[in-house]
Protein backbone atom coordinates (compact mmCIF):
# COMPACT_ATOMS: atom_id res chain seq x y z
CA UNK A 1 0.00 0.00 0.00
CA UNK A 2 1.32 3.49 -0.95
CA UNK A 3 0.38 6.35 0.70
CA UNK A 4 0.08 9.69 -1.34
CA UNK A 5 3.54 11.32 0.18
CA UNK A 6 5.17 8.75 -2.07
CA UNK A 7 7.97 5.73 -2.01
CA UNK A 8 8.89 6.31 1.42
CA UNK A 9 5.56 5.76 2.19
CA UNK A 10 4.91 2.21 1.55
CA UNK A 11 3.86 -0.47 3.46
CA UNK A 12 4.39 -3.90 2.93
CA UNK A 13 3.77 -7.29 4.97
CA UNK A 14 0.96 -8.17 7.30
CA UNK A 15 2.57 -6.32 10.52
CA UNK A 16 2.97 -3.11 8.61
CA UNK A 17 -0.20 -3.13 6.92
CA UNK A 18 -2.44 -3.61 10.04
CA UNK A 19 -0.27 -0.98 11.42
CA UNK A 20 -1.25 1.28 9.17
CA UNK A 21 -5.14 0.25 9.07
CA UNK A 22 -5.60 0.19 12.54
CA UNK A 23 -4.20 4.12 12.84
CA UNK A 24 -6.64 4.94 9.83
CA UNK A 25 -9.55 3.48 11.79
CA UNK A 26 -8.29 4.79 15.52
CA UNK A 27 -10.92 7.62 15.43
CA UNK A 28 -13.80 6.18 16.00
CA UNK A 29 -14.31 4.25 12.54
CA UNK A 30 -12.96 4.54 8.49
CA UNK A 31 -13.09 6.56 5.78
CA UNK A 32 -16.15 6.36 3.83
CA UNK A 33 -15.56 7.00 0.70
CA UNK A 34 -18.33 7.79 -2.08
CA UNK A 35 -16.77 6.14 -5.43
CA UNK A 36 -17.46 8.25 -8.60
CA UNK A 37 -16.15 6.37 -11.11
CA UNK A 38 -14.48 3.11 -11.78
CA UNK A 39 -12.26 1.56 -14.80
CA UNK A 40 -11.62 -1.49 -14.25
CA UNK A 41 -8.85 -2.62 -16.46
CA UNK A 42 -5.19 -2.83 -15.72
CA UNK A 43 -4.71 -0.99 -13.68
CA UNK A 44 -8.08 -0.50 -11.81
CA UNK A 45 -8.85 3.37 -11.38
CA UNK A 46 -11.00 4.76 -9.00
CA UNK A 47 -12.21 8.46 -8.12
CA UNK A 48 -13.32 8.97 -5.06
CA UNK A 49 -14.12 11.92 -2.26
CA UNK A 50 -14.36 11.83 0.86
CA UNK A 51 -15.77 14.06 4.12
CA UNK A 52 -15.11 12.42 6.93
CA UNK A 53 -12.45 10.33 8.98
CA UNK A 54 -14.03 8.61 11.86
CA UNK A 55 -15.68 10.79 13.96
CA UNK A 56 -13.80 14.04 12.54
CA UNK A 57 -16.06 15.97 9.85
CA UNK A 58 -13.98 17.64 7.52
CA UNK A 59 -14.59 19.56 3.54
CA UNK A 60 -15.15 16.85 0.99
CA UNK A 61 -11.57 16.13 -0.93
CA UNK A 62 -10.98 14.52 -3.80
CA UNK A 63 -9.16 11.08 -4.06
CA UNK A 64 -8.27 8.53 -6.71
CA UNK A 65 -6.96 4.98 -5.91
CA UNK A 66 -5.00 2.67 -8.56
CA UNK A 67 -5.02 -0.69 -7.96
CA UNK A 68 -3.10 -3.62 -9.22
CA UNK A 69 -4.48 -7.08 -9.80
CA UNK A 70 -1.43 -10.02 -9.50
CA UNK A 71 -1.76 -13.20 -12.10
CA UNK A 72 -4.77 -14.44 -9.74
CA UNK A 73 -6.90 -11.79 -10.34
CA UNK A 74 -7.11 -10.82 -6.86
CA UNK A 75 -5.99 -6.64 -5.51
CA UNK A 76 -2.20 -7.07 -5.39
CA UNK A 77 -0.98 -3.51 -4.71
CA UNK A 78 -2.92 -0.13 -4.20
CA UNK A 79 -1.74 3.85 -4.78
CA UNK A 80 -4.13 6.07 -3.06
CA UNK A 81 -3.64 10.07 -3.58
CA UNK A 82 -5.86 12.61 -2.07
CA UNK A 83 -5.70 15.63 -0.20
CA UNK A 84 -6.86 14.68 3.00
CA UNK A 85 -5.02 15.33 6.47
CA UNK A 86 -5.40 12.00 8.77
CA UNK A 87 -7.56 13.05 11.93
CA UNK A 88 -6.53 13.29 14.90
CA UNK A 89 -7.53 10.43 17.23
Amino acid sequence: MREPAGDQHIHRGADELRALYRSFFANGGGIPLEHCAVIDGPPVRSSTTSSAGGRTKFPPAAGIAVDGRGDSGKLASARVYDDSQPPLS
